[in-house]
């Protein structure tokens, strides 16, 4: 599906899928925090902003290529991960909500009043495209940016697979489900929690930095607290906890608005009422709830295939019985 989207898509179908692959980006990091470890962190859209920030300045200030700001922009997202986390995993439940809700208040504020380095309200604009290759559908900056952005989501989904199914995925779970049995079994619970969170701030990192080197402005309204809400959305939506939960998700969060946009002025209030719909006949998201009928299904099937067998051996002649 990937490889096909530019064969035949419009100018804005591609732009919508790259919105689309930065989302799958954004919400994959949640889901470890909030899916796996269960920690409602609302500082998600902070740290995306952090890594958007920090690219563009290191770009437009110092000169640095992309690869070298991407790098370092991760690495500075980790690090205020850290300087939230630390005070963080002291409080658990809406203590926390409110400890991280306070850094992305914090850090907006930063950002608007900050003048000298962040250009305040008016944000950073002309900031370079990343040095991409020309497509082979095509030379245009949008479909090469394309291959950059479809790229780097494989790459996030092969890690984020790879923590989900090894033993540090298998603690987040534990800690998820029973922290005091957790730490209980030997573990730092602790360090876990900043782990979740450092991991999470990565992936957001990656996210802002490619909406910024994409859009090429940004301004200090695009890494409000509703963009950590919005990954809450794309995460419980799409199924918390599970590897495809975020990705269909972000694709209804994200895409669906454009799909719609045909049904003009009924085109948000037809959104909320299918987002308002899933949450209440899906409750463990599309994915979650979908996994779920699939067990019961196995669950069932060898107890009916028993069933058949029994009836079939009571009708025959050839029994013990008989």
């Amino acid at each position: 599906m990937l490889l096909g989207v530019p064969v035949w898509a419009t100018e804005q179908v591609i732009h919508t899928a790259i919105l689309t692959i930065i989302a799958v980006v954004f919400a994959k990091g949640f889901d470890l925090v909030f899916g796996y470890s269960g920690q409602l962190s609302l500082a998600q859209g902070a740290f995306m902003g952090v890594g958007a920030y920090s690219s563009s300045l290191l770009t437009l200030k110092l000169g640095l290529p992309f690869s070298a700001a991407l790098l370092l922009s991760v690495v500075a997202a980790i690090a205020i991960s850290l300087v939230v986390g630390i005070p963080s995993i002291q409080v658990t439940g809406h203590y926390l909500i409110l400890v991280t809700l306070s850094f992305s208040v914090i850090f907006h504020q930063v950002l608007l009043n900050w003048v000298e380095l962040t250009n305040g309200p008016m944000g950073l604009t002309n900031i370079p495209a990343p040095a991409v290759p020309a497509s082979v559908f095509g030379t245009d900056d949008r479909r090469s940016f394309y291959w950059l952005a479809a790229s780097t989501m494989i790459v996030v989904l092969l890690c984020s697979r790879r923590i989900e199914t090894s033993t540090l995925g298998r603690s987040f779970i534990a800690l998820r489900d029973d922290e005091i049995a957790a730490a209980a079994a030997g573990m730092n619970v602790r360090a876990l929690k900043l782990i979740a969170l450092g991991l999470s701030a990565a992936f957001a990192g990656v996210s802002g930095v490619l909406f910024a080197h994409y859009m090429r402005v940004i301004e200090p309204s695009s890494f409000e607290v509703y963009v950590s809400i919005e990954a809450v959305l794309m995460v419980i939506i799409g199924g918390r906890g599970t590897f495809w939960g975020p990705v269909v998700g972000a694709l209804i969060v994200t895409a669906l608005p454009e799909m719609l946009r045909d049904f003009a002025i009924y085109r948000m209030p037809l959104y909320g009422a299918l987002v308002v719909g899933i949450v209440i006949f899906c409750p463990a998201g599309i994915v979650g709830t979908l996994q779920q009928v699939g067990r019961r299904a196995a669950r069932v099937a060898p107890g009916r295939a028993d069933a058949a067998a029994q009836g079939a051996a009571a009708r025959t002649p050839f029994t013990s019985e008989s």
